[in-house]
C-alpha cells in the first residue's frame, strides 16, 4: 500500500518521467497498475533474477535508478526492526529509506505528485544527449566531456555567433564559462538567482524571469542541471527547439551511462577484488564469523562494542575476529576487551562488496557499523535521525537486540602518577579536549577564556593533546592514550570539549562532562540521546549560541 501511494512523490521528487516495475508476481503488477494511475512498464521476472538485482545493487551502491521495496535496501541490517521505535511506522520506512524522500508526502503532496506526472508524460520522449558517454568511462564531470559535447553542438550551430545562457548555476555551468569562454555568454538563469552567488566575477545570474527574453533566433542556452529533460519541455513551450537552439549538458556520467559489456567487466572486476581479500582472510580464520568495523572513528566502534558479549554468545559458535581500519578503533577494542586486526581503508571497502553479493549469512559475516555509507553514497538511515540516535541505530539494525546498552566495563592504567607529575588536584580538575578530526576545533579564545576563568573559580585545568597539537593557553598540557583517559576522568572530577570519540569512551564516568556539538550532530550523536550518560552533563552548539553565552553557561555549570 505505501508502495503504491508514494510511487507519483517519488517520480516527482527524483524527476523519474517513467518506472519500469519488475517482479516475479503478475498479481502483484496487475495490483499496482490498477491502483496507481501512471504509466508504468511492467515485466515479469524470475525471483532469482530479482535476487540478484538486489545483491548487486547492495554490494556497489551505485545504481542510481533501482530501488527495491525488501527490509535491506542499501544497508546491512533490518529497516523493519525500527517500526515503534519513537514515532517510525511503515509509511517513514516506504517514504523515508526506500523512497529517500525527506518527510511523508501529505495527501495534497501526493496529489501534486500525481499532476505533475501526468503534466511532464511528453518528457519523457526528450532523452537525446549531445555527447553519448556509453563509449567514455567518466566517473566525474570534467571539463573534457564539456569540450566533446561544444565540438557536437558546433556541427549543428556556430557558437561564435550566437548569444548563450547557462541555465542552472552547477559545476558544470562553472566549466562551460572557460569552454566557452571565447562566446558572447550572457549570463546564468537560476530559479535561485536571488539566494545565489554568481558562478564567476563578472557574469550575470537572472532570475527565471529571464527565460521570457530569450531570442531563439539569436540566443542559444545550455541546460545544465539535473532536471535538464524537464527544462527543455518547458522552453520548447516558449518556442525553443531540442538541439538546434536548445542543448542538454547535464553529464550523467555514471555507472547507469555504460553500456552493458562495460557494466558486467566493471561488476566482475569490484567483486574480484573483495573476493581475493576475502578468500586470504579466510585461510588465516575458516570458521570465525567476521565483524567489521568500516568506520575509522574510535566511538563508532565503542558503541557497536556495547552489543559484542550478547551478539558473540548468540551467533560466533565458531569464533569470531573483528577487524577495523585504524590504529585507534583497535585500541579501543582492546580496552573492551577484544582483540582486532587492522586492514586499510580501500581493502575493507573492496570486501563489502563481495560481501554484500555474496550475503553476510553466506559469507559469515557482519558490518557493526551503522553509518558506513556504501561505496560513495550515503546511508538511506541518515533519513530517520532525526527520530533515532546511533545507539538505538546500533542496537536495532545492526544486532537486533532486544534491550538498549549503555555501559561496559574498560580496561584502565591507574591514573594517580600524572596528578602528581603535573601537579594536579584529584576531584578539582577540569580536563580540556578541544579538538576534533570531524567537528572542528573550539576557537582559541573562547578556550582560553573558559580555562582562565575556571582556575579562577579553584580548579586545575590541563588540555588533552596529541601529534602536534597545542595545550590552550594557560593549561597544562597532556597527552591521555584510552587505557587511562577514563580513569584519569573519574579522578579529575569534568571534562569539557568537543563531541569526539573521546566522549563514548569516557561517557560512563560520573565526573560533570560539558560537550559541544554541530547541530546536525547532536541529535544522532547527542550522549543524552544515547542515553549513554544522562546526569552530570549539559549538551550545546553553536549553531543555537553563540561561543560567550556557551563559556558562560559552562561555567555556571561547574
Amino acid at each position: 500500500d505505501c508502495i503504491v501511494k508514494y510511487l507519483p512523490t517519488f517520480m516527482k521528487s527524483h524527476c523519474y518521467y517513467g518506472l519500469c516495475v519488475l517482479s516475479d508476481s503478475q498479481k502483484i503488477l496487475d495490483n499496482i497498475r490498477g491502483r496507481i494511475g501512471l504509466a508504468l512498464y511492467t515485466e515479469i521476472v524470475s525471483e532469482d533474477y530479482l535476487n540478484t538485482i538486489e545483491r548487486v545493487e547492495n554490494s556497489l551502491g551505485c545504481f542510481k535508478r533501482i530501488y527495491s521495496d525488501i527490509s535491506i535496501p542499501m544497508e546491512d541490517g533490518d529497516f523493519y526492526q525500527l517500526i515503534g521505535y519513537d514515532n517510525i511506522t511503515l509509511d517513514d520506512i516506504v517514504a523515508r529509506v526506500i523512497f529517500q524522500l525527506d518527510h511523508i508526502p501529505s495527501d495534497s503532496e501526493i496529489l501534486a505528485a500525481k499532476n505533475w506526472v501526468e503534466e511532464t508524460k511528453k518528457i519523457n520522449t526528450i532523452s537525446t544527449r549531445i555527447v553519448s558517454l556509453t563509449n567514455h568511462r567518466v566517473t566525474s564531470v570534467d571539463k573534457c566531456v564539456v569540450l566533446k559535447q561544444r565540438k557536437e553542438i558546433e556541427k549543428i550551430v556556430s557558437v561564435r555567433k550566437k548569444n548563450i545562457y547557462l541555465y542552472a548555476n552547477t559545476n558544470v555551468a562553472r566549466m562551460c564559462l572557460d569552454v566557452y569562454g571565447d562566446c558572447n555568454i550572457l549570463g546564468v538563469i537560476d530559479r535561485n538567482a536571488a539566494s545565489e552567488e554568481a558562478v564567476s566575477e563578472g557574469v550575470s545570474l537572472f532570475g527565471l524571469e529571464q527565460l521570457e527574453k530569450i531570442d531563439f533566433e539569436k540566443d542559444i542556452i545550455l541546460v545544465t542541471n539535473r532536471r535538464c529533460e524537464e527544462v527543455a519541455y518547458e522552453l520548447e513551450k516558449r518556442g525553443g527547439k531540442l538541439n538546434q537552439n536548445i542543448f542538454l549538458l547535464n553529464l550523467k556520467p555514471d555507472i547507469n551511462d555504460w553500456e552493458d559489456e562495460e557494466l558486467l567487466d566493471y561488476i566482475e572486476k569490484e567483486f574480484k577484488k573483495g573476493e581475493r581479500i576475502y578468500n586470504s582472510l579466510r585461510k588465516k580464520y575458516p570458521r570465525e564469523k567476521f565483524l567489521l568495523s568500516p568506520w575509522k572513528a574510535s566511538g563508532d566502534i565503542y558503541v557497536a562494542g556495547l552489543y559484542f558479549k550478547e551478539y558473540i554468545e548468540r551467533n560466533c559458535k565458531g569464533g569470531y575476529r573483528i577487524f577495523v581500519t585504524s590504529p585507534a578503533a583497535k585500541k579501543v577494542a582492546s580496552i573492551m576487551g577484544y582483540d582486532s586486526e587492522v586492514i586499510s581503508q580501500d581493502d575493507m571497502n573492496d570486501m563489502l562488496v563481495y560481501i554484500r553479493y555474496r550475503g553476510f549469512e553466506t559469507t559469515n559475516s557482519l558490518n557493526i557499523n551503522v553509518n558506513y555509507p556504501i561505496k560513495d553514497k550515503p546511508q538511506r538511515l541518515g533519513l530517520l535521525l532525526r527520530v533515532l540516535d546511533f545507539n538505538t541505530a546500533h542496537q536495532r539494525v545492526v544486532f537486533g537486540s532486544e534491550v538498549k546498552k549503555t555501559r561496559i566495563e574498560l580496561l584502565q592504567k591507574n591514573s594517580d602518577e600524572l596528578f602528581e607529575q603535573y601537579g594536579l588536584q584529584k576531584g578539582n580538575t577540569i580536563l580540556l579536549a578541544p579538538y576534533s578530526n570531524t567537528l572542528g576545533n573550539i576557537p582559541k579564545e573562547a578556550a582560553a577564556d573558559m580555562a582562565r576563568r575556571l582556575k579562577q573559580m579553584g580548579y586545575s585545568v590541563c588540555t588533552n593533546i596529541a601529534g602536534d597539537e597545542e595545550a590552550i593557553e594557560g593549561t597544562t598540557g597532556l597527552f591521555l592514550p584510552y587505557d587511562i583517559v577514563l580513569d584519569f576522568v573519574n579522578k579529575a572530577g569534568g571534562i569539557i570539549g568537543i563531541r569526539s570519540g573521546l566522549f563514548d569512551i569516557v561517557s560512563s564516568t560520573d565526573a560533570k562532562m560539558a560537550v559541544y556539538y554541530q547541530k546536525s550532530h547532536q541529535s544522532l550523536f547527542s550522549l543524552i540521546h544515547m542515553d549513554l550518560k544522562t546526569k552530570n552533563i549539559i549538551e550545546m552548539n553553536p549553531d543555537d549560541q553563540s561561543w560567550n553565552e556557551i563559556v558562560e553557561e559552562t561555567l555556571r555549570f561547574f
